[in-house]
């Protein structure tokens, strides 16, 4: 039953880093905060909103991994993260997945 519940948090995390990180990064990129949304050029918008969607999913990957091991039990969640991460020094992330493609 606990993992029905961290379907939801999980998608609330990423979006809410996704959306979180769009702003901040878009005011990086040249754009004051006070600019109404018409005039800001749409190459701009293209880019923070990628930007932020990737860094979202980077971080939001692993715990994602999490999630799916948890549901076979608790003590494969840390196993997993603990042989992958520490002792295979593996990445883990959209990065590796990405690039075996």
């Amino acid at each position: 039953m606990l993992i029905r519940a961290l379907t939801p948090t999980l998608q609330a995390f990423y979006g809410g880093l996704r959306y979180g990180l769009y702003a901040p990064l878009r005011n990086m990129m040249g754009v004051d905060a006070d600019t109404p949304k018409s005039q800001i050029p749409l190459h701009i918008k293209f880019a923070a909103g990628g930007t932020a969607g990737a860094l979202a999913a980077f971080l939001a990957t692993p715990t994602d991994l999490m999630k799916v091991k948890a549901a076979q039990g608790a003590l494969a969640v840390v196993a997993v993260v603990m042989v992958v991460v520490v002792v295979l020094n593996v990445p883990v992330g959209p990065l590796p997945q990405t690039c075996s493609l």
